[in-house]
């Protein structure tokens, strides 16, 4: 889509309010680039901003959910898969060279009983995940896994859940051709937001030092000095300044490498219980549950009006920015941005 076209298509939005003699939205699908673009070459004003960040691939009637059978489920879900995994395969053909090589180690959780390999994306239901190891290792049932602090699960894994690189070399090579690897992703804009109410607003925890030294520092760019708590777009300029760097905030393709690490699948938060359930039944593990996620919690940000509230404040200059900056994550995983715009 080009400018020029961008402004044909408004002029015929306008059109249609003129006609119409009312108020109406406007709905307009975007692809980024364009924002970009507008952002750079016109300084538009973005005064409201939605985002529908639901994945078509998820959604399913319930109806559909009820009637199927176990088998219906993971033959769709086989498809629904590989689709992503060829995409994701694709990208990584297209844009390797662009990518910078792995340097450091994934953070590779290995279960040998049911031949699982995790790796560890936070703010994208690792926690959860952690604890579905820390039983599928049968360290502990798995009410006593779902009772678990935040804290004490970190502290759990990293004693009674084995990395993929304390085995030999030998043995490594072995589970990553052989094992179920999976990864979880999650929109980059929604994964942001959680990052902010996980790390700006809560005020207790194990790393609540870390996260007031990180508070600190955001408020040392400010132009007065004010003790006002940090705002979203405060945060968002630390993100896009790299002000200060943080795995909770860091881009998803550089945590666990998909361009290096192949996995076998790629589960989208949005989708978290289906495919939870796809990958523990491919597994063989008939007893164990995907918790659901708590939507009272402060870091829950999947809810479409705190995604309005928070993103509508960043104009669409900094919007531009923090794509340019998860571009990749965009492109690998194949996210998009429908844009709504009063």
């Amino acid at each position: 889509m080009t400018s020029s076209g961008s402004n044909v298509r408004r002029f015929m939005f306008m059109f249609v309010l003129i006609c119409a003699a009312g108020f109406m939205s406007i709905f307009l699908f975007m692809d980024i680039t364009d924002v970009y673009d507008l952002a750079i070459t016109r300084k538009t004003k973005l005064q409201h901003v939605h985002l529908d960040l639901s994945n078509n691939t998820h959604l399913v009637a319930n109806s559909t959910e009820q009637l199927e059978s176990i088998e219906e489920f993971m033959k769709r879900y086989s498809l629904i898969h590989a689709k992503r995994a060829k995409h994701t395969n694709e990208m990584c053909s297209r844009h390797g060279k662009r990518l910078a090589k792995m340097k450091g180690k994934p953070k590779l959780l290995v279960n040998e009983k049911h031949k699982l390999v995790f790796c560890q994306t936070p703010k994208v239901g690792s926690t959860s995940w952690c604890r579905i190891m820390l039983v599928l290792s049968e360290y502990m049932n798995y009410t006593q896994a779902m009772n678990l602090t935040t804290e004490q699960v970190s502290d759990a894994w990293k004693k009674h859940v084995p990395s993929l690189y304390t085995f030999p070399v030998r043995k490594q090579k072995h589970i990553l051709a052989t094992y179920t690897k999976f990864m979880f992703v999650r929109h980059p804009f929604t994964r942001l937001l959680s990052a902010f109410n996980d790390k700006m607003k809560m005020k207790d925890g194990k790393y609540q030092r870390g996260n007031d030294i990180i508070i600190e520092k955001i408020k040392n760019h400010r132009d007065k000095n004010t003790t006002e708590d940090v705002e979203f777009v405060e945060f968002i300029n630390m993100v896009v300044s790299n002000m200060y760097t943080n795995v909770h905030w860091s881009e998803m393709y550089k945590i666990c490498r998909p361009c290096d690490i192949h996995y076998d699948i790629i589960g989208h938060f949005e989708d978290m219980t289906n495919d939870a359930k796809y990958i523990l039944t491919l597994s063989n593990v008939t007893s164990v549950g995907f918790p659901e996620p708590s939507k009272s919690h402060v870091t829950y940000s999947s809810d479409n009006d705190k995604i309005f509230k928070a993103f509508s404040t960043l104009p669409v200059s900094m919007l531009a920015d923090l794509y340019y900056k998860f571009k990749y994550d965009f492109t690998l995983f194949d996210y998009k941005i429908p844009f709504i715009i009063n």
